[in-house]
């Protein structure tokens, strides 16, 4: 992947998903206001990269403890079995409590902006300082990233590439059973999975890998 092929990705999703870049673009520059550069942490060859799929708590007692990227569904069910993960990847609707605990204890939290998260950003404006990374699905601003990916689950895929992982497991990433949040529109959240495999494919054909679904999965 790279910016322009992303960026044609993008456009196509604010169609479907009917997003305003623009919204996109200002929740970028007020994240920017408060967040940190982003910082390599200390890392594993081998990432996990742990999804909210509807057997997660499950799964998580049967795989190998590696450095984990945990998008912000999960953050709960993962810490109930294994604690805080090196990264969480957040736009704000999980778990506050446990995400901004583990921030405390060391974890990196990677927080993205987008046009729909402006006032969750703002409301959490003292948690959010420069010990907390930026991303955006807009063009990148001042330090504020684009590691590509849509939602929390690719896009923890697509840092896992971005921090050289040579092996991303995917962990609990069910594309067909969603596990919705409360008043959350279920059709929007299927749209989002199709999206998301897609996505997740794109990544593992550039690492010139193969995506074969399943409770975890190598790419």
């Amino acid at each position: 992947m790279n910016l322009f092929r992303w960026m044609d990705i993008y456009r196509a999703i604010c169609d479907d998903f009917n997003i305003n870049p623009s919204s996109d673009y200002i929740s970028a520059v007020i994240l920017s206001s408060l967040s940190g550069e982003f910082k390599l942490p200390h890392r594993s060859n081998e990432i996990n990269v742990v999804g909210n799929g509807p057997e997660l708590k499950d799964i998580l007692t049967t795989v190998t403890k590696r450095f984990a990227i945990v998008a912000d569904s999960a953050i709960s069910i993962y810490y109930e079995e294994l604690g805080c993960p090196d990264i969480i990847v957040t736009d704000l609707d999980g778990d506050l409590s446990k995400i901004w605990n583990c921030k405390g204890q060391g974890t990196l939290i990677v927080v993205h902006a987008h046009g729909d998260n402006i006032k969750r950003i703002i409301a959490n404006k003292e948690h959010i300082d420069r010990r907390v990374a930026g991303t955006t699905q807009n063009l990148p601003y001042r330090q504020i990233k684009n590691f590509y990916g849509f939602s929390d689950g690719d896009r923890a895929a697509y840092l896992a590439d971005y921090l050289g992982a040579q092996k991303i497991f995917l962990i609990g990433f069910d594309f067909l059973k969603p596990s919705a949040k409360p008043g959350s529109n279920l059709l929007i959240k299927m749209k989002k999975l199709k999206w998301a495999r897609y996505l997740i494919a794109e990544l593992a054909k550039s690492r010139r890998s193969s995506f074969n679904e399943g409770e975890v999965s190598e790419i």
